[in-house]
């Protein structure tokens, strides 16, 4: 414990230290023209995690700080690896719960014409008081937030985090194609954000293009019981469960009770994004396979040496495991600020390519007005539906260095 906090208390000198600066990379291309900038907005917290150079949390680490860090050090990697490369960048880093950082943004003359900005906003009233300025001097931009703030008439705002709407329609599809035989039942709790899911469900089902699902619609009470649960399944049939609930608790609730019912029913739980935080580590969650939608998929069986390496590298760095975070840090960086370096003022054009790849494949497709062809924003639409294995997250797969 006392190493990986060692380790993070450097990280964040570390990022005292490059936070106004530029992570620039030395190439003979950067001798011809201008190396393209990339700007990160990150919450990093600096201004309340030290206090006069100090770290103020002494060997604690508050979880708010986390996402953040995890990410910069992602970003750290990537870096490191353009410049290997010999790829022609400039990485900058502001931290976005700093006062004034958007001032910080828009006060050097470099930026008056910057390559790209990836935006790590929290709320919707934090990503619409990037993205407004932003839209007025037409950059580019990636956020990680769904645009649940509303933002039109910015064709150059890139959601690489998808809305519900966009998972609920990739969900449908992918049940449609795989478990149309099944017995599927879309459970329901009782809530306002589990209705809104169920009616998205119901209006795929209603315009779906071929033979739409034949499911069972249940609404699931307070007192959901075993015997109740029973009542539904067939135990000469594989059994999808459709949860829609967004609720850690509910979530753990729904899985708890298909497990309660024994091995003599095949059960598979389909979730909802949010799952994948929520931990279902226990034996009583065991019997019962779970999924969940992401448009990130982090770690890849099918990149095993990709994997492994930045594995390793991080290790190196911070003496933990990589979290999805700095995996997203790391891809996102390493991926844009590529395509960035090669095709410049055309990048909107190329940010699909399937040349520059990693982990993760991005299919940004247009939102807007279909009857005037006038996009408001590219949403990642390219879903992942992955398994959760957290009765595993012990097994590391990558042995230490």
């Amino acid at each position: 414990m006392k190493s990986i906090l060692h380790s993070i208390n450097i990280s964040f000198f570390v990022i005292i230290a490059v936070s106004q600066t530029v992570l620039a990379q030395d190439s003979p291309m950067a001798q011809v023209r201008q190396k393209p900038i990339t700007t990160m907005l990150l919450p990093l917290y600096l201004d309340s995690a030290f206090k006069d150079g100090k770290y103020a949390h002494g060997n604690n680490m508050p979880t708010f700080l986390l996402p953040g860090l995890e990410f910069y050090n992602g970003v750290k990697i990537a870096v490191e690896e353009l410049k290997e490369q010999g790829i022609p960048a400039q990485i900058k880093i502001i931290d976005s719960k700093s006062a004034g950082f958007l001032y910080k943004l828009f006060k050097d003359s470099a930026y008056q014409k910057p390559g790209l900005v990836i935006s790590m906003a929290q709320t919707s009233t934090e990503l619409k008081s990037i993205a407004e300025p932003m839209k007025k001097a037409n950059w580019p931009l990636i956020s990680l937030l769904p645009n649940d703030a509303g933002i039109t008439d910015y064709p150059n705002m890139m959601v690489a985090n998808s809305t519900i709407s966009t998972h609920i329609t990739a969900l449908y599809k992918y049940l449609q194609r795989n478990h149309s035989i099944d017995n599927v039942i879309m459970l329901t709790p009782i809530g306002n954000s589990e209705d809104k899911i169920k009616e998205l469900l119901l209006k795929e089902n209603k315009n779906a293009s071929g033979i739409p699902l034949s499911w069972r619609d249940v609404r699931m009470s307070e007192n959901f019981s075993t015997e109740q649960c029973i009542a539904l399944l067939d135990s000469n049939r594989q059994n999808i469960i459709l949860a829609t609930t967004l609720s850690a608790s509910r979530a753990q609730k729904i899985v708890r009770t298909l497990a309660s019912v024994g091995p003599a029913y095949k059960i598979s739980v389909y979730g909802m994004p949010t799952w994948e935080t929520v931990s279902f580590s226990k034996t009583e969650f065991e019997g019962v396979d779970i999924y969940y939608g992401t448009p990130f998929i982090g770690s890849s069986t099918q990149n095993i040496d990709l994997n492994l390496n930045f594995v390793l590298k991080y290790r190196e760095l911070t003496n933990s495991r990589p979290s999805d975070m700095a995996y997203r840090g790391y891809e996102i960086t390493l991926r844009f600020a590529k395509i960035l370096a090669r095709y410049g003022e055309t990048f909107m054009q190329h940010i699909n390519d399937d040349g520059f790849s990693l982990f993760t494949e991005f299919n940004f497709q247009p939102v807007g007005d279909r009857n005037t062809y006038k996009a408001d924003y590219q949403e990642n639409t390219k879903i992942y539906f992955l398994k959760k294995t957290d009765n595993q997250s012990n097994e590391d797969p990558f042995p230490k260095p």
